[in-house]
C-alpha cells in the first residue's frame, strides 16, 4: 500500500484501507442506512480475514501473498458490483479540471462520467497496491 498511487498524492491527500474497501461516500452526506451498511461490510470484511486465520490460509504474510490474487480478484468483483462506489466517494470525474501539466486527463476521464460500472481499476490498477 505504501507503493500505491494513494498512500501520497500530489496534493498531500492519503487515503486509507477503508476509504477504497468499505463502502462509503466521502463526498455526500452519509445517513444511518449508509452507516450500518458500511459497517455490515466492514464486518463481512473482517469475518474474512478472521476465518483465514483460524483455517491457516491467511496465518503468514506468505500464505497472504499466496491468496493474493484470489483475493484481489474477489474486491474487484465487489467493486464492479457497487459500480465503484469508493473511488466515487473521492473521484467526480464529471467536475474534473484541466490541469496545464496534464491537459488531457480531463477530457479522458469525462467520457466516463455518465457511464454506470466503468472500470477505474482497468487504467488505475496500482491505485490502492503496487507490489514492486
Amino acid at each position: 500500500y505504501q507503493k500505491g498511487d494513494h498512500f501520497r498524492t500530489a496534493s498531500g491527500a492519503t487515503a486509507g484501507c477503508s476509504d477504497c474497501h468499505l463502502k462509503n461516500h466521502s463526498n455526500e452526506h452519509v445517513g444511518p442506512i449508509d452507516y450500518v451498511e458500511m459497517l455490515m461490510y466492514k464486518a463481512k470484511a473482517g469475518s474474512i480475514s478472521l476465518f483465514g486465520q483460524i483455517q491457516g490460509s491467511l496465518s503468514t504474510p506468505e500464505k497472504q501473498i499466496e491468496k493474493r490474487e484470489e483475493m484481489a480478484e474477489s474486491v474487484q468483483k465487489w467493486m464492479v458490483s457497487v459500480d465503484y462506489v469508493t473511488c466515487r466517494g473521492c473521484h467526480d470525474i464529471g467536475n474534473m479540471k484541466v490541469n496545464p501539466a496534464k491537459p488531457m486527463v480531463a477530457p479522458m476521464h469525462k467520457a466516463f462520467a455518465d457511464q454506470p460500472k466503468t472500470d477505474c481499476v482497468a487504467c488505475h490498477s496500482t491505485a490502492g497496491h503496487k507490489y514492486e
